[in-house]
């Protein structure tokens, strides 16, 4: 109950960081890209002026859903509790800032103001996760990936995501279209490194955060790594844009369940890959 308490004072604290940067200061309220603003419909929230409102609570699910999967993962988490939140909040918080990011390559928006905004989230995200890790984490001693077995998962994961991705480019008439671009269709090199980077950066999260996975089974930690700790940051990101605009839910919704699949199939790959090259390594 003690925790709880704590939890939820804590969330409170880190909501109120968050909402004093992005309402109370206009130089860091969010801007959307304009090629968006001038193709896509305001949302209801928009037209009753709502937004705000809506946002608030936004930002409050984004925190306990933080708090709710870091609980998941804390009790096998290697290192200090402070330093294990820490990196898990900052690790959803390179994700959003990538999902900032790609809207400089795939809707035309300034580089300057979405490095500003995956900053200005990225803090209170990392600052969450820390305090998750001080009320719920617990002490364990550290056991480190080796390098080579890193850079494999980076890897395949990072080509399995971006790979899956790709077949978005299947799914619009015009992949060039705004819904098209919305979805992170990639039509040009720049829109594969982005992707790339998106891959990759899934792939860093599960090599640090799988020793917290909390099932048995290795599908299921799979399953629960792609859709839990990836997919469930990275699909509320995007639902952002569903507060500002109408009719793109089922885009967001669409594109989530693919990059899910694509982190998925990559980890199933590399946990694959590893079974078979612990099942040949001859003893020493």
């Amino acid at each position: 109950m003690r925790k709880l308490a704590l939890s939820i004072i804590a969330i409170l604290v880190v909501l109120l960081l968050w909402v004093v940067i992005r309402l109370a200061f206009p130089s860091l309220t969010y801007t959307p890209p304009d090629v968006l603003a001038q193709a896509l419909s305001p949302s209801v929230f928009v037209q009753s002026d709502s937004q705000k409102i809506v946002m608030f609570a936004y930002v409050t699910v984004a925190l306990v859903l933080l708090f709710l999967f870091f609980t998941a993962i804390q009790n096998r988490l290697t290192g200090k509790r402070g330093l294990s939140g820490l990196f898990f909040g900052a690790a959803l918080g390179v994700l959003w800032s990538l999902g900032f990011l790609t809207a400089v390559v795939f809707l035309e928006s300034p580089l300057t103001v979405e490095l500003q905004n995956g900053l200005v989230d990225l803090i209170p995200l990392a600052l969450a996760g820390w305090l998750a890790g001080l009320i719920l984490g617990t002490d364990r001693a550290h056991a480190a990936t080796p390098a080579s077995l890193s850079l494999l998962a980076i890897s395949v994961i990072g080509i399995a995501y971006v790979a899956i991705h790709s077949v978005t480019l299947l799914l619009f008439d015009d992949p060039t279209g705004v819904l098209a671009r919305l979805a992170l269709t990639p039509t040009t090199a720049g829109n594969y490194l982005m992707l790339t980077a998106i891959g990759a950066w899934a792939g860093t999260m599960y090599v640090v955060f799988r020793p917290g996975l909390p099932f048995k089974s290795v599908w299921a930690n799979c399953g629960f790594f792609a859709a839990g700790i990836f997919g469930h940051s990275w699909v509320w990101f995007h639902m952002f844009f569903n507060i500002l605009y109408a009719d793109v839910l089922l885009i967001i919704i669409g594109m989530g369940v693919v990059d899910i699949l694509g982190v998925f199939v990559g980890v199933v790959a590399y946990e694959h890959l590893l079974r078979r090259k612990h099942r040949y390594q001859k003893p020493r």
